[in-house]
């Protein structure tokens, strides 16, 4: 078997704490909801409250996934996990969640931290255990609660920033499926520094990574795939709604073929594209991840 797909269904579980423009507005009065929303396209977000952590919101994903596409867990035979605010540092999440969902213990189980371009990764991963017979059916679970990490007076990253999870299967069934196909990977490790979560506090410098997506992934898109003549819709990591306008803009991508969906999840790092693609019926469809590392991460589904 050399071909692998991406179930077309995706279990999804956010945090429970919504935290409205209107919540914020009262604690940061200088900022209206109406111009949190125009600015960052964000409504609600959700954070985690006392006793929720990445796992757990992953525990809630993959049952939703299991609830919705109706597989059976004896199926599961490998389980990637992509976060990069996990429980412990060690042991992996990955395998504690073998655990909380019942699998089977001859299930494989690792876990990825690549942040915002972490789902396309995990994609790549995932296809590589079933196209060589390693593995039929992958979880892929994206979990991430940056809000843990966010200092309660840093205003802007709290108005961006949402805690989700969300669970995908990648298999040898093309049913109801996108076949996964060629990928393109960059990473520019000299910029590290400019999204990082350094002594338990999450600092981001945002016109460092303006400039990083205006030019590196503009000019990496391009050369990926020839957008006029594409056919298809384009799903970026959801950063905020300025910086997708600039791209698409920037781009030349047509409205209706650019997926935006973000304003009652927020920027939720490696949950945001697959968060998106539960929104497209589309049958051709690129995925961009990019942001932490600073890395990006490109892929075709068709």
């Amino acid at each position: 078997m050399d071909r692998s797909f991406l179930s077309q269904i995706i279990g999804v579980a956010t945090a429970s704490k919504v935290i409205s423009n209107e919540d914020l507005n009262e604690r940061f009065p200088e900022w209206s909801a109406d111009q949190i929303q125009s600015k960052i396209g964000v409504s609600n977000r959700s954070h985690v409250v006392n006793g929720e952590d990445a796992l757990e919101l992953a525990r809630r994903a993959a049952l939703d996934f299991f609830d919705k596409s109706k597989l059976s867990k004896a199926l599961v035979d490998y389980i990637l996990l992509v976060t990069s605010s996990p429980r412990y540092v060690t042991p992996s999440s990955s395998v504690i969640l073998q655990d909380m969902l019942g699998l089977s213990t001859n299930v494989g189980a690792v876990d990825v931290n690549q942040g915002c371009s972490g789902y396309v990764y995990g994609l790549s991963l995932a296809k590589g255990l079933v196209s060589s017979g390693q593995a039929k059916n992958v979880l892929l679970v994206t979990t991430e609660t940056y809000s843990k990490y966010i200092n309660d007076d840093d205003k802007s990253n709290l108005t961006i920033f949402g805690d989700a999870a969300t669970c995908s299967l990648v298999s040898d069934n093309s049913e109801d499926s996108w076949e996964i196909g060629d990928f393109h990977f960059g990473s520019n490790g000299s910029e590290f520094d400019k999204i990082i979560i350094r002594d338990g506090s999450f600092i981001m410098n945002g016109k460092a990574v303006f400039d990083f997506t205006a030019k590196t992934i503009v000019s990496e898109l391009k050369n990926f795939v020839n957008v006029p003549e594409y056919h298809g819709s384009f799903v970026f990591h959801q950063a905020n709604a300025f910086m997708l306008e600039y791209m698409r803009k920037k781009l030349k991508i047509s409205d209706d073929k650019f997926i935006v969906h973000m304003s009652n999840y927020g920027n939720t790092v490696s949950n945001s594209i697959p968060i998106a693609l539960t929104v497209t019926s589309d049958r051709n469809v690129v995925l961009a991840g990019f942001g932490v590392g600073l890395s990006w991460s490109f892929v075709k589904l068709f």
